[in-house]
């Protein structure tokens, strides 16, 4: 019984660690509030990657259409797709300035979305200076593109990214997006990214911005065209030339729809979850351990703590349940991510868990993953 307790203190003190290091993330610095009017206007080329988002793609011209800055451009980059996207864009083009749409063909050796942005990184005017690498399924908030350019020009940052506010509509994803949220920001601390003098460095793809010479400079995402996981590659690219990165959280510039279907998110975490830890396999079995600990030891605390009631000692483990599940919850209020989905975080991490496995398996026997009807073997 001795190591029970001891094991329960251990990972009530974890608990303590974890939520100090979140709310210490959370106020970082790390997090952009909008501004309505900047002193800056330089010119933007938003650059949309698009593959069958016929349905999807309609909320972000929306979005680009309210947008207060003016200086801007908008190069839709259709990928092969499959239905009505290129219609769907051709009918903004009356309504949006300085839209237009160019086609990007696959070529081995390539993942599709490095191919698509270089070839609409090619197709950006001679004045622009900073280039929006946006995906299509995101949706820009008002002052989107006024408070980027603001913070990017004052704090002299060569390439920023953000984490969005994430628009959850099924059980499934209020259930599971926080909890690969939170292993996404562990294993890739805004705050060490923002670091300039430490190597470690991360950007969330579906959000870059950057200035067109840097991006010219490092050799555009051809020089990690092969990577499924572009975006921690290029910002490898980005921090190893000296320039500055910044990695923070956006719920105030745009949000997203990311999976709509649990077989999406299964899809699309299995081809990225193994190479966001790093294609360790100890920082797998870190992370296994970590999910399946801090989620069941809470609750073998209260089915302990109300066995021996009304023990003095059952109020104190029912008591540690209820604080780490405050813990989890205000968490998830500070992310606007459904707090009380918190009662669930075991199911939450044994799913999580289980499509690392899976993600770990597809890199390790080299079986490849499959994202929008193409296979990749890339292991970075």
């Amino acid at each position: 019984m001795f190591v029970f307790y001891l094991f329960s203190g251990f990972v009530f003190f974890m608990w303590v660690a974890i939520f100090t290091k979140g709310l210490m993330e959370l106020n970082s610095g790390t997090r952009l509030r909008s501004v309505s009017s900047s002193i800056f206007m330089p010119k933007i080329s938003i650059v949309v990657p698009a593959r069958n988002e016929a349905n999807r793609i309609v909320n972000l011209l929306h979005s680009i259409k309210r947008q207060k800055y003016e200086n801007f451009e908008v190069i839709v980059v259709d990928d092969n797709s499959e239905d009505s996207t290129v219609d769907v864009v051709k009918s903004f083009q009356s309504s949006l300035k300085d839209l237009r749409i160019v086609s990007s063909s696959y070529k081995n050796g390539w993942c599709g979305k490095n191919l698509a942005l270089v070839t609409g990184f090619n197709e950006v005017s001679v004045d622009s200076r900073w280039v929006l690498f946006v995906d299509a399924d995101c949706e820009l908030k008002e002052n989107a593109l006024i408070t980027v350019a603001d913070f990017a020009e004052r704090n002299s940052i060569d390439c920023l990214s953000l984490f969005p506010e994430i628009r959850s509509q099924r059980f499934f994803e209020r259930l599971l997006l926080p909890t690969v949220g939170a292993v996404v920001t562990l294993f890739n601390s805004p705050k060490r990214v923002n670091r300039h003098e430490l190597s470690d460095a991360f950007l969330n793809g579906q959000f870059i911005f950057i200035k067109k010479e840097v991006y010219r400079d490092i050799g555009t995402h051809e020089v990690v065209k092969d990577a499924v996981l572009e975006d921690a590659a290029l910002a490898k690219e980005i921090k190893k030339r000296g320039y500055k990165i910044f990695l923070g959280f956006g719920e105030d510039i745009f949000l997203i729809r990311m999976y709509e279907t649990f077989k999406e998110f299964m899809e699309g975490w299995t081809k990225n979850l193994y190479l966001i830890i790093g294609k360790d396999f100890k920082n797998l079995v870190k992370l296994i351990l970590m999910l399946m600990v801090l989620s069941y030891m809470p609750i073998v605390w209260l089915i302990y703590g109300v066995v021996l009631l009304p023990n003095k000692v059952a109020l104190a483990f029912i008591s540690a349940y209820l604080l780490v599940l405050f813990f989890q919850m205000y968490l998830r209020l500070r992310s606007n991510t459904y707090p009380l989905y918190s009662v669930f975080a075991f199911v939450s991490s044994t799913i999580v868990a289980g499509i690392a496995i899976r993600s770990a398996c597809k890199y390790i026997l080299k079986r490849g993953v499959y994202w929008k009807g193409r296979k990749y073997f890339s292991d970075r």
